[in-house]
Parts: C-alpha cells; sequence; structure tokens
C-alpha cells in the first residue's frame, strides 16, 4: 500500500506551485553538491598545503582517472533517479522496490569487476597518462587506497539519488553535510597528522563512503521500506531491460565524457608541472561554479520525471524553460564574481607564483562564458534524461565534449601551434555546438510522441 504522503520533507513535484517547489526542493541539492565537491576542493588544498605542486599535480591526474571510474557508479544512479521519480508519479512502491533491488545487485557485480581491475593494473594507467615524474609516487599512493573503496562510492552515491527521486532532497543534504564534515577531518588526521600523504587523502574519502553507505541505507529501508526487501530478492527482468535502456546511454556518456578529462590532462601533462597543477585547480573552480545549475538541472530532471510518469507534458515544459532562464542569471552571476575575485580564489589553493599565473589564465578563459554555456548544454540534457531519452543526452555530450572537445584541442594546441593555450580555446569553443543540439532538440524534434509511447510500454 502507497502511503508515502505521510513522510516529512518528500515533495511532490507534479501539483501546486510547480516553480516554488522546484526552487525548494533544489536548495538541498545544491548544498549537496557543492559539499560533494568540497571532497576533491578539500584534498587539493590539504594536499597542496602538505606537499606542494607535486601534490597538486598527482591530485589533477587522479582526479580525471576518478572522474572516469566514478562515472559508473553516476550514471547507474542517474538511471535509478529517473526510474525511482517516474515510478514516484504513478505512486508505485512495488516498482520502486524493484528498481532498488536491481540497482543493488548490479552494483556488487560492477563494483568488484572496478576493484579488481584498478588495483591490478593502476600502475600501468598511470604511466599511460603520462603522469610527471614528480608526481608518479603520490599517484600510485593515490590510487592504490582508493582502489579499494569503489563499492562504498558507487553504492553511497546511488541511495542518495534514489532518496532523491523519491521527492526529498533534504535528507541527502544532510548525509553530505555529515560526508563532507567527516572527510575534512579525516583529511587532516591521515595527512596532516599522520603524515600519510596523498595515501591518507585517498583513505579518508574511503572511509567516509563506508560509513555513509551505511547511515544512509538503514534511513533509506526505515523510513521508505520498512515492509518491503530491498537486497537479496529475484531481479526484475523487466526493471533490468529498463536499467539497460536508460543507463547504458547514461554510462557511455559520463565514462567517455570524463574520459575526454583524462586525455585533455594527458595532453597537457607533456607542458610541465605548473600546466597540470593549474588544470588540476581549474577542474575545480569550473566545477564549483556549475554545482547551482547542476543543482537546479537535476531537481528539473527529477520534477520532470515525476510529471511524465503523471503524464503532464505541458507542465514539463513549463518546467523546462523556467529552469533554462534560472540558470542563465544565476550562472552568468557567479562567473563574474569569481572573474572579480579569482586572484584571492587562486591563492586558496596555492602560493606557488607560476601556478598561480597559469590557473588565472586557465580561470579567464575556461570557467568565465564556458560555464554559461556547459549550464545550458546540462539544462537540455538532464530535461532528456528526465523524459527518459537517455540516447539523446548520450549523442549530445559525445559530439561535443568528447568528439569536438580533442579534435578542436589538438587541432589548436598541435597542428596551430597554440601550446597548451589550444587546449584552453579547444574547451571553450567545443561548449558551443552542444547548446545549439539541445534547443533544436527541445524546439523540432518529436519527443512528446516518443514519451508517450515510452510511458505506454514500460511505466503505466
Amino acid at each position: 500500500m502507497y502511503n508515502r504522503n505521510i513522510m516529512k520533507n518528500k515533495i511532490n513535484l507534479t501539483s501546486g506551485n510547480i516553480y516554488k517547489k522546484l526552487i525548494t526542493f533544489a536548495f538541498p541539492m545544491f548544498f549537496s553538491l557543492l559539499l560533494q565537491t568540497f571532497y576533491g576542493v578539500v584534498d587539493l588544498i590539504v594536499v597542496g598545503f602538505y606537499i606542494g605542486k607535486d601534490g597538486i599535480a598527482c591530485i589533477a591526474n587522479v582526479t580525471s582517472l576518478v572522474w572516469v571510474i566514478g562515472s559508473i557508479g553516476t550514471s547507474l544512479s542517474s538511471a535509478a533517479t529517473v526510474l525511482i521519480s517516474q515510478y514516484e508519479g504513478i505512486k508505485s512502491e512495488k516498482d520502486q522496490s524493484e528498481v532498488i533491488a536491481s540497482l543493488g545487485n548490479i552494483i556488487l557485480i560492477t563494483s568488484c569487476i572496478v576493484t579488481v581491475v584498478t588495483i591490478t593494473f593502476y600502475k600501468e594507467i598511470l604511466l599511460y597518462l603520462k603522469v610527471p615524474q614528480d608526481s608518479i609516487n603520490y599517484a600510485n599512493d593515490y590510487m592504490k587506497v582508493m582502489s579499494t573503496g569503489w563499492l562504498f562510492n558507487f553504492s553511497f552515491t546511488s541511495i542518495c539519488s534514489i532518496i532523491k527521486g523519491l521527492g526529498n532532497s533534504k535528507v541527502p543534504f544532510i548525509f553530505m553535510i555529515f560526508s563532507a564534515l567527516l572527510n575534512m577531518s579525516l583529511d587532516y588526521f591521515f595527512v596532516g597528522v599522520l603524515k600519510m600523504e596523498t595515501a591518507g587523502a585517498a583513505l579518508s574519502t574511503v572511509f567516509t563512503n563506508a560509513i555513509c553507505l551505511v547511515i544512509s541505507y538503514i534511513y533509506l529501508k526505515r523510513s521508505y521500506f520498512k515492509h518491503t526487501r530491498l537486497l537479496f530478492i529475484k531481479c526484475s527482468k523487466n526493471k533490468i531491460k529498463l536499467f539497460a535502456k536508460i543507463g547504458l546511454p547514461l554510462f557511455l556518456q559520463m565514462i567517455i565524457v570524463n574520459s575526454s578529462y583524462v586525455a585533455i590532462t594527458k595532453m597537457l601533462n607533456s607542458y610541465g608541472t605548473y600546466i597540470v597543477s593549474a588544470l588540476g585547480i581549474g577542474f575545480q573552480l569550473h566545477t564549483l561554479i556549475t554545482v547551482p545549475s547542476k543543482s537546479i538541472n537535476q531537481a528539473m530532471s527529477i520534477a520532470v520525471g515525476q510529471n511524465v510518469g503523471a503524464n503532464k507534458i505541458d507542465q514539463a515544459k513549463k518546467i523546462l524553460k523556467f529552469t533554462l532562464k534560472l540558470n542563465i542569471l544565476l550562472t552568468s552571476a557567479i562567473v563574474v564574481l569569481t572573474q572579480i575575485f579569482s586572484h584571492q580564489i587562486i591563492r586558496l589553493f596555492t602560493n606557488d607564483p607560476e601556478v598561480m599565473r597559469h590557473g588565472l589564465l586557465y580561470m579567464q578563459m575556461c570557467c568565465s562564458l564556458d560555464c554559461i554555456l556547459y549550464a545550458i548544454m546540462t539544462t537540455f540534457n538532464l530535461f532528456a534524461i528526465g523524459i527518459g531519452d537517455t540516447k539523446f543526452s548520450c549523442f549530445n555530450s559525445l559530439f561535443g565534449q568528447v568528439f569536438l572537445r580533442l579534435s578542436l584541442s589538438y587541432i589548436f594546441s598541435k597542428k596551430l601551434n597554440m601550446g597548451y593555450l589550444g587546449v584552453y580555446l579547444g574547451l571553450l569553443v567545443s561548449t558551443f555546438f552542444p547548446v545549439i543540439i539541445g534547443a533544436v532538440y527541445v524546439k523540432l524534434s518529436k519527443w512528446e510522441k516518443r514519451v508517450s509511447t515510452y510511458l505506454e510500454k514500460n511505466i503505466t
């Protein structure tokens, strides 16, 4: 029997003042993403303070690699959010429990495979990336420890996504506050007190994810599925098929897009430690600047999913328009502020004058207009995910963030002899095209008809 209406902090995104509810729902998600981002930022600051530029270069290299591997868990959790939110629209707890059970089995299998592969081949992977010799030992130590914690990482991320899909963004925010504080404390203890260097930074992340996994699962079970088994039950073949239909394009999108960051890092490794260190700082700042738009877009995607499940297509369109306007205004304001205070922001990460100089240049080129374009692009992509069309999101991201990003960066840097500046220019220019494709998709494609067909086959 469906009795979720009694749950506190749960927001129905299909009725009432949708725009107000969307912003209310997005606020905790914003702070959750912000705190999640601080994982990497804190690691970078602590390692930079205790080790210096070689430690920063190490984090820059392993961060892009961790993003690739983490994409597996993120794609699974994103697929779960889509399905959970759509079944929330039609109030089906049975279907939701089957989704969770299927997800649990998939995570167990994939995390075991990933753990074995990364523990066995992390040295070879880092050598392939041409990590600077000054930081290779630090990178080896980090990955050796980090490779043991993928099950905790994937599972904790997925449970938070499930809770969000149920219409509760406040509790995942509380989990992220706890995890951020715990991670910072453990970072200081392992790196600052025990002098474990980069291995300590990785260990703090693994411990944090493990502890938060236990707490979040207990909450999910007791609050939403008290009388329903979630683990060690027979998986639904239909739900596995839906995961494959929605999750595989997301998986390909995320892992290949994040692999492009690895390729970019490898490309810039040839220009020396200072450039790679600046890149590491720049990546983290770009992530921070786009956190507000990501949180709004994630909330929008869940709202769209619920409205699609409830067969309210026109309302889904209105939510998209509102989100686009809000993201453009908000991201533009943040970009202006970060450019004004760019020197002060860079000094939080390093006092090395060369790293600062290159970091400021990256901020000017890739943390300005690119962030605004990125916010618009992710709005279109997450709208497509919300309606269940993950294939479009996959195509749009792969074309712009992989094919164009890598090809233009290579042409500008190598063929036109622009060096690392050419890489930065490639990153900026390549973001224009997915925005145009997304706008065409919303305006001219017959996505409404595809949604109706999808609902008839899988949800209703």
